[in-house]
C-alpha cells in the first residue's frame, strides 16, 4: 500500500502512524514515498497511490472519484493567542500586529481578512512563534493547537481564541475502493481498543485549554 510521505509535524506524523495501524489491521503494509502535496490527489485517481492522507471536505467537487472513509481521522484547530500583558483583551479586530507560521494556509487565508493596517510577521517555524511569544517578543500569533506549548497552553495570561476548526478525511483511490468498509471496521477498532488516544496524546493532538 503506497502513500504520500507527508511533511514532518506533530499533525502529519500522527496521521502516518494511525494510518500504518489502520492498514496493519488489514494485514498490508504501507510504503511512503516523496509526493508533491500538489500531485497527489491526481496520484490518487490513477491509482498510483491508495488513498490521500487527509483532506477536507470538499475535494469531491474536483475529484469526483475519491472514496472519502466517513470518520474523522483528524481534527485540529487554529488557535490565536495573545499576551495579555501586553495588550490587555487583545481584541483581533483592534490588534496591531500578528505573526504566524510561514507556508500555513489556514491561518495566512483567516489573515487576508484582517484589516490592512494589522502587521503581519511570518515565522519559519512554530517552536520560533512559541519562543517568541514566550519572550514578549511579539503580542498575538496564529497556531494549530496541537503546536502549542505547555508553558503557553496553561498559563492564563495568554489568551487563547478559538479561530476556525478543520476536519480531516482519509480518501481512498476507486482502485481501492473495496477497501472502504475494512478501513472503517479497523478505524472503530483502533478507537475501541484505546490506539487513536494513545497516539493523539503522543502527538499532542487535541490536547487544549482555552478560554
Amino acid at each position: 500500500m503506497t502513500l504520500r510521505q507527508p511533511p514532518n509535524n506533530q499533525a502529519s506524523n500522527y496521521v502516518k502512524e494511525l494510518l500504518e495501524r489502520l492498514y496493519f489491521e488489514l494485514g498490508k503494509k504501507v510504503e511512503f514515498i516523496e509526493v508533491l502535496g500538489a500531485r497527489e490527489l491526481h496520484m490518487v485517481e490513477q491509482g498510483l497511490l491508495v488513498g490521500a492522507l487527509a483532506r477536507q471536505v470538499g475535494i469531491e467537487k474536483k475529484h469526483s472519484s475519491l472514496i472519502r472513509i466517513p470518520i474523522p481521522i483528524l481534527t485540529f484547530e487554529l488557535i490565536q493567542v495573545s499576551n495579555s500583558k501586553q495588550c490587555g483583551q487583545c481584541n483581533l479586530k483592534k490588534i496591531k500586529s500578528i505573526s504566524y507560521i510561514r507556508g500555513a494556509v489556514i491561518a495566512e487565508n483567516y489573515l487576508k481578512q484582517l484589516p490592512t493596517l494589522v502587521k503581519q510577521f511570518p515565522i519559519k517555524d512554530a517552536y520560533s512563534l512559541n519562543h517568541l511569544l514566550l519572550k514578549g517578543r511579539v503580542d498575538n500569533v496564529l497556531m494549530m493547537d496541537f503546536e502549542m506549548t505547555d508553558e503557553i497552553k496553561f498559563k492564563d495570561h495568554f489568551i487563547k481564541r478559538s479561530i476556525e476548526q478543520k476536519v480531516n478525511y482519509h480518501y481512498l483511490s476507486p482502485k481501492y475502493k473495496h477497501l472502504k468498509q475494512p478501513l472503517l471496521k479497523a478505524l472503530a477498532k483502533l478507537k475501541k481498543d484505546g490506539v487513536i488516544d494513545k497516539l493523539k496524546y503522543k502527538y499532542r493532538i487535541n490536547m487544549k485549554r482555552l478560554r
